[in-house]
């Protein structure tokens, strides 16, 4: 339950929900960043 409620709030920013389609790599980072922009 914990791993969804992260992955909405995480996809809830507009970079990582439109980085769906692109590259693996893109997604992750994109990913990333917005999980530190969450935290910090």
């Amino acid at each position: 339950m914990f791993v969804f409620r992260c992955r909405a709030r995480v996809e809830g920013h507009r970079a990582v929900a439109t980085r769906c389609s692109g590259l693996a790599v893109r997604y992750k980072d994109s990913v990333l960043v917005a999980a530190i922009n969450e935290w910090w």
